[in-house]
């Protein structure tokens, strides 16, 4: 599934579910669902400023086309485009001919009702029932299927299409999960709503009712469009056809939310929706162009990442190229990825020559001639989901010599599986001599087995302005449990860094120090200009005792603690 976590039709509705066509032959007249017909530019200007385009409204992807026919046929054959789809004939990959696959105890089977798609299996009761499929989620390597649940739920189930081998297979063969366990495909943990849809869809509105325990999800598009990216078009259309943009009177953005021209961190600030591990704050997802304003990225930590911050979990890419010296020198998603068909822009090491010379594809540089990519040993993949093989993008160099002390993976014995790590690092010995470059890894790795050398690497780690923002976060993470005078010194100074990420996490860490030495300096966070901030600032601060803060003093606080309150609930 996703990243943190479709619709019971009888309870929620979309307001423009466009029929989908796989080709990119669509009419562009089709646009006429979102701006009122083809014509020219002042019969569009009119016929969008009547429905409201003014004001920003979306107007879904087939407008689009009218002027970006390129992007939008490079769409067509993306990811993106069939993230989410109404089941069909044509959007059905699976084998749904009475074919059954049994795994961990439960037999399925996927079969027809005339035009309709179904799958047989465990329900939240334990018994075997018919789940009509709706809607088709991704289609390489694998296809999942999205049946409605009760409350305006939308659930997906464990059993996954591969649409290499062509077979039905169990993500997590041998993982049998009870009925009634969260982690059930039925319950909250394979929840659409909460789960996947923000992902899988244009705008989407949860629109969860407390009281009767229901889901309302409305959503402008079925799937992930240019909208979800570049934000509603209608005031861009409108200006577009107009003749301020006519006589030259340009604006910056043309009132696109992504437009060309931004630097690495605001396109990211982007991509991290959907491309990160980490919980979103609420259903407006362009609040500004600061990452925590809308999400709070996972930090590189033990539970999803192994301890020198290679991935571990699914995290989604942004928690490691954050890590990365490209990130951290300004190198972009896009100068890597086609924007609009999510393919790589060169083949095999000529993406990478496009920044390093042909001297790293040497023997004298690789040592295998030339057997191995440049990703083979600077971005080693992971499989996760059953068969989806994913690149760590922290572009690090392999180090086996960690492996050794440590225990973590490293690219050669990935590759060489029958070999030691002890011999790959006798190897990299060899070939480049004794010393290893400097590398943020050391310091977090001492400082990750919080010991008594841990606190020192720590504070080097966070005090070295080469160190990656999120790892200098990490770095606070790991200090806040040790609980010492510079730890808290350290933690105060981070209310002040100008990474709201490393803010986000010195007001989180002080939670573990006495509050009377730190209450006075939270609370001017209340007011921090970054969301997320002033959330865990309100957080830590409402769990205190009245002696030590006294809310009903601080006028700063009751719009924090709504916005914590908001936040809080949208989680459900």
């Amino acid at each position: 599934m996703v990243r943190q976590g479709p619709r019971y039709l009888g309870h929620m509705m979309h307001r423009s579910l466009t029929p989908w066509v796989a080709g990119a032959g669509f009419a562009v007249c089709m646009a006429s669902a979102f701006v009122g017909g083809c014509g020219t530019g002042e019969e569009h200007a009119e016929a969008v400023a009547d429905e409201g385009v003014s004001s920003n409204t979306y107007i879904g992807p087939e407008a689009c086309a009218s002027c970006h026919q390129k992007e939008y046929d490079d769409w067509l054959a993306s990811d993106h485009f069939k993230a989410m789809m109404p089941a069909t004939d044509s959007t059905v990959l699976g084998d749904f001919n009475d074919a059954t696959l049994t795994a961990d105890g439960i037999t399925s089977t996927f079969f027809k009702r005339e035009d309709r798609f179904f799958i047989r299996t465990e329900g939240s009761d334990g018994s075997l029932q018919d789940f009509e499929v709706k809607y088709t989620f991704g289609f390489d390597p694998l296809q999942q299927y999205l049946v409605e649940a009760p409350g305006g739920r939308m659930q997906v189930p464990r059993t996954s299409w591969d649409a290499k081998k062509k077979i039905w297979f169990h993500q997590y063969a041998g993982e049998r999960i009870p009925h009634g366990d969260w982690l059930h495909w039925t319950g909250a943990a394979q929840n659409w709503n909460v789960m996947c849809a923000s992902c899988h869809s244009t705008d989407l509105r949860r629109g969860f009712d407390e009281a009767s325990d229901t889901y309302h999800t409305t959503y402008e598009h079925v799937t992930v469009t240019c909208e979800s990216c570049h934000g509603p078009g209608g005031k861009h259309a409108t200006f577009m056809a107009g003749p301020e943009y006519r006589n030259g009177e340009r604006i910056e953005g043309s009132y696109l939310h992504l437009h060309k021209g931004l630097d690495n961190k605001v396109l990211a600030s982007t991509c991290v929706r959907c491309h990160a591990r980490r919980s979103e704050i609420s259903d407006e997802p362009m609040a500004s162009w600061n990452i925590l304003d809308n999400y709070i990225p996972a930090l590189p930590t033990p539970e999803l990442y192994h301890a020198d911050g290679q991935i571990l979990d699914e995290v989604y890419v942004y928690g490691s190229f954050a890590q990365s010296t490209m990130y951290r020198r300004g190198v972009k998603c896009t100068d890597c990825h086609n924007a609009h068909s999510g393919k790589l822009l060169f083949a095999g090491n000529a993406l990478c020559r496009q920044c390093h010379t042909e001297e790293y594809e040497s023997d004298a540089h690789t040592f295998h001639g030339g057997a191995v990519s440049c990703v083979s040993c600077h971005m080693p993949t992971r499989t996760y989901m059953g068969n989806d093989e994913r690149h760590d993008h922290s572009f690090r160099m392999p180090r086996p010599d960690q492996s050794v002390e440590f225990g973590t993976p490293n690219a050669c014995t990935q590759c060489h599986t029958d070999r030691t790590d002890q011999w790959a690092a006798e190897a990299v010995q060899r070939w480049y001599g004794p010393k290893r470059p400097p590398h943020y890894s050391d310091k977090l790795l001492a400082g990750s087995r919080m010991d008594a050398g841990s606190l020192q690497a720590l504070l080097e780690l966070y005090g070295d302005t080469a160190t990656p923002a999120i790892i200098r976060a990490t770095a606070l993470h790991y200090m806040s449990n040790l609980v010492e005078e510079r730890s808290l010194n350290t933690l105060l100074i981070g209310l002040k860094d100008p990474d709201a990420q490393v803010r986000h996490q010195a007001v989180n860490g002080l939670v573990n120090f006495p509050p009377e030495r730190w209450v006075s300096l939270v609370n001017p966070l209340l007011k921090d200009p970054v969301r997320a901030v002033r959330i865990e600032a309100a957080s830590v601060l409402s769990a205190q005792p009245a002696q030590v803060f006294d809310r009903g003093r601080v006028p700063a606080f009751p719009e924090a603690y709504d916005e914590l309150m908001r936040y809080l609930h949208y989680q459900v």
